[in-house]
């Protein structure tokens, strides 16, 4: 009896122990599904970030994507919280709303106070300008944030003034200019004007903020359907992406010359050398001289300057596969448009 105790037992542990066993040994994807991964990744943050696509864009890209990523067992790009568009949005339409009762409370506030009051409160701001942003902090206040165009609009104030100090004296110099205007009783209606400035754009913005709101709903759903309706391919759950290492050893192999065509009707050789530089000799033509450019290479991209006789200050750049004996392209984007037709067949050693 204790025996078959033992021999029972015995048996669950190496079935416990096999599944374990099974379920830790994760699947390594090659280079080429690595970069379908990588691919996709960026698919979806370009889908959720460029205000310049359409809706059926971005929804191509949603779907594209979510199924890739599910398909060979990675996790969702897709936030779990608003897209970065709708946030962005929602981030300005409150900065707005902010700013409109910040600037009508600081407008009662200078209503009555001296000229000597007014100044002091001048003094004792903070401005900060950055690229496009000037921010004030008007001791407690909540942070004003406005556009330099809204500024030198509302305050004709040309911040080129104070270029030569950089930032520090646009500073200095619209903070000079709201002392101008204290001086001259006119401080309170541009702050005013300012106010209506911006309750134009809160306008502008809660309509932007509808349209994102619904954009996020559509494709959160289109993201959710197609999780769903998409199956991790067999063996491939939580499977690893190819690592640094093995990328940048494949990468290696497109140093040398490579070549497509014919016997009967010739080739084309492509050779790309270890200092960066590349060359194309056209044999199925009885081509000219060889041509020559410099390229890169990171990961799966491939980016190609020249020749100086068509493409030398235009780049371009592919998305490649690379395999021990041949090479491939994957994706493009190159407005030279004979490197572009030239390189996109299938080259082999």
């Amino acid at each position: 009896m204790k025996l078959k105790y033992l021999l029972t037992t015995f048996v669950i542990l190496s079935i416990v122990l096999l599944f374990n066993k099974q379920g830790s040994a994760q699947k390594m994807l090659n280079e080429s599904e690595t970069a379908w991964v990588n691919e996709a990744k960026s698919e979806m943050e370009k889908a959720l970030n460029d205000p310049s696509l359409s809706d059926q864009q971005r929804l191509e890209m949603v779907e594209h994507s979510t199924r890739v990523l599910k398909e060979y067992g990675q996790p969702p790009a897709f936030p779990e919280d608003a897209i970065p568009l709708k946030k962005q949005t929602d981030a300005r339409f409150e900065q707005l709303k902010s700013n409109i009762s910040e600037l009508s409370n600081w407008s009662l506030e200078l209503e009555f106070q001296t000229l000597e009051q007014k100044n002091k409160i001048i003094n004792s701001m903070q401005i900060s300008v950055v690229e496009e942003q000037i921010k004030f902090l008007i001791p407690g206040v909540t942070p004003i944030q406005l556009s330099k165009d809204v500024v030198n609009t509302v305050f004709d104030w040309n911040i080129t003034d104070g270029v030569n100090e950089g930032a520090r004296g646009d500073a200095k110099g619209l903070a000079a200019r709201f002392k101008q205007l204290a001086e001259s009783k006119e401080l309170i209606k541009k702050i005013n004007e300012l106010v209506e400035s911006q309750k134009e754009e809160l306008r502008e913005a809660y309509d932007e903020k509808q349209k994102y709101d619904e954009l996020d709903d559509k494709l959160r759903r289109k993201f959710e359907y197609t999780q769903a309706s998409t199956i991790t391919q067999r063996g491939y759950e939580c499977a690893q992406l190819a690592s640094a290492v093995n990328m940048a050893f494949k990468a290696n192999v497109l140093v040398g010359t490579w070549r497509f065509g014919f016997e009967k009707t010739g080739y084309f050789y492509w050779t790309f050398y270890n200092d960066g530089t590349w060359k194309f000799e056209d044999k199925m033509n009885d081509g000219e001289e060889p041509l020559k450019g410099k390229y890169s290479l990171a990961g799966n991209v491939l980016k190609l300057s020249g020749p100086k006789s068509q493409c030398e200050e235009v780049e371009g750049s592919y998305n490649v596969i690379i395999e021990p004996e041949e090479f491939r392209i994957r994706a493009t984007q190159d407005p030279c448009m004979s490197r572009r037709f030239t390189l996109s067949h299938l080259w082999r050693k």
